[in-house]
């Protein structure tokens, strides 16, 4: 089977993940057997200590499934679209996913959008644990999957992600989301590393819309 990414080599979809990594399939349950040591979630699951991971609070949102093609695996063909628009409803597009995660660094990689060519997804952001990992204007665009890579450290054995739509909205501004996965950082130049980049992290979070 196809590898999860390309940013985080080491996370395969066939049940060759390590302990310490961690990936989470955003989009519909139904029909869908996941690999060892993938998490699925839809629009349904929320956070509690039992479950481990799941959104802060109830969505208003969609699941949707593509076609695979070259642009897309398992992982991406997949996920969960805000129901309406920001411009037209800001709070439906500004979630948190929180997930019960062991306290160290991470390289974590997020995949949003949507790869179908009719559809365009736009102006997308990211927050881990208070820090702004993509910041305004966003990503996002006409039938593009998107994926971005950074470090994070989670404390308390929480991890927090933040999805919302930049203020520069537009009719096409919605959120998108596919999968997040984590891999624990062990090597102590990739932990100096990835404390090196987030100091250098000094984009203000936004409040979250009403």
């Amino acid at each position: 089977m196809k590898k999860y990414c390309t940013m985080l080599a080491c996370l395969y979809v066939a049940g060759m993940l390590n302990a310490g990594d961690y990936v989470f399939d955003f989009g519909p349950k139904e029909g869908k057997k996941a690999a060892e040591g993938i998490t699925l979630v839809d629009v349904k699951d929320i956070y509690s200590a039992e479950k481990k991971s799941g959104w802060e609070k109830p969505l208003r949102a969609v699941a949707f499934t593509r076609e695979l093609d070259a642009r897309v695996d398992e992982q991406t063909r997949d996920g969960i679209c805000s129901a309406e628009g920001a411009k037209e409803n800001p709070a439906a597009n500004d979630v948190t996913f929180i997930a019960d995660i062991p306290d160290g660094f991470y390289q974590m990689e997020v995949a949003v959008g949507d790869s179908a060519k009719g559809e365009c997804r736009q102006n997308i952001c990211v927050d881990v644990n208070g820090l702004t990992m993509i910041p305004e204007p966003g990503v996002g665009g006409w039938g593009q999957v998107v994926k971005k890579s950074f470090p994070a450290e989670v404390k308390d054995g929480k991890l927090k992600v933040r999805f919302y739509c930049s203020p520069i909205k537009n009719d096409l501004s919605r959120l998108s989301l596919l999968s997040l996965a984590l891999k624990q950082l062990t090597a102590e130049a990739d932990i100096k590393k990835a404390k090196e980049e987030l100091l250098k992290v000094t984009v203000p979070v936004k409040e979250k819309a009403e």
